[in-house]
């Protein structure tokens, strides 16, 4: 199962999408955390060293990957977390090959890699769409990579759900997985 869980920032998504790997996992299947944010700065080690606290006494592996999922390996079959899609498609398109479409594809074809290695795949993702302000063209293709990206997942997905102010807001389900 594809899940894609995305909401504003601080909305809750992370935790939804935590407490749907841990209800997939059914505590039989083994739980990883694929966390995409590269501790780059002291802004991003903080948000890292926040989210290993909150998950703490959760049973996830952690394995970090911040570009080019298609490598990745995992040392098992179980329930993924991929967090975060937004941070991933930033650092694939500005840290690298800037080709949109390259960039798409890469990222796609990362997350169907992790399908067929995992029974379960939860991908969280930032909604940052609503502001209706003009951006600089660099960030416009950003945002248009996002949006594509999640128009994609969401079109293969399972289960796609919002996250609004902590309450999931359920747009798609043709799972008959149980949710949290």
């Amino acid at each position: 199962m594809l899940a894609l869980i995305y909401g504003g920032a601080a909305s809750g998504k992370s935790e939804y999408a935590e407490a749907l790997a841990l209800t997939l996992s059914a505590s039989i299947l083994p739980l990883f955390y694929v966390a995409t944010l590269s501790p780059s700065d002291p802004e991003c080690i903080e948000k890292i060293n926040r989210h290993r606290a909150q998950r703490s006494q959760k049973p996830f592996l952690t394995i970090e990957c911040p570009k080019r999922l298609s490598k990745l390996r995992l040392p098992g079959q179980g329930v993924v977390l991929l967090e975060c899609l937004s941070t991933l498609a930033a650092q694939e398109l500005f840290g690298g090959d800037c080709d949109r479409e390259k960039v798409v594809s890469e990222i796609l074809n990362g997350i169907s890699h992790l399908l067929t290695q995992s029974k379960h795949v939860v991908v969280v993702s930032n909604s940052l769409f609503c502001d209706g302000r003009q951006y600089d063209p660099f960030t416009q293709q950003y945002l248009q990579l996002l949006g594509e990206l999640h128009q994609r997942l969401a079109a293969s997905a399972d289960l796609v759900t919002e996250v609004v102010a902590g309450l999931p807001v359920i747009q798609k389900h043709t799972s008959r997985e149980v949710l949290p």
